[in-house]
């Protein structure tokens, strides 16, 4: 029944993450290669359910589905936009993995 469930979960993330994307970025880890065509989902001023019922407030959260990206780094920078010039936010923390989508907290370098 699990493995019925988590393959329910990967779907509908697949199929959401490809249709509420809201462009597709890059990332650039502190060392290493990029990663580019990633869809994401960048949403502002997000507050999210923390632990003992509080509040987390995140100025830039970031989505994206584990496939095409494994894993951020504090400091990693996402390159969001047109042809990948567009805007660059710096990764500040994970706030959220169900093992399919990971969130990221992130900054705006201006």
């Amino acid at each position: 029944m699990e493995a019925r469930f988590a393959r329910s979960l990967e779907r509908l993330h697949r199929v959401g993450s490809s249709r509420l994307a809201d462009s597709i970025g890059s990332y650039q880890p502190l060392q290493g290669a990029a990663s580019n065509t990633i869809p994401l989902q960048v949403a502002r001023d997000v507050e999210l359910a923390g632990p003992n019922g509080s509040v987390i407030g995140v100025p830039i959260a970031v989505s994206f589905w584990r496939r095409d990206l494994a894993e951020v780094e504090r400091g990693g920078v996402f390159l969001v936009g047109v042809d990948c010039a567009g805007q660059r936010l710096i990764v500040e923390e994970v706030v959220m993995d169900d093992g399919h989508m990971l969130t990221a907290a992130c900054t705006e370098d201006v």
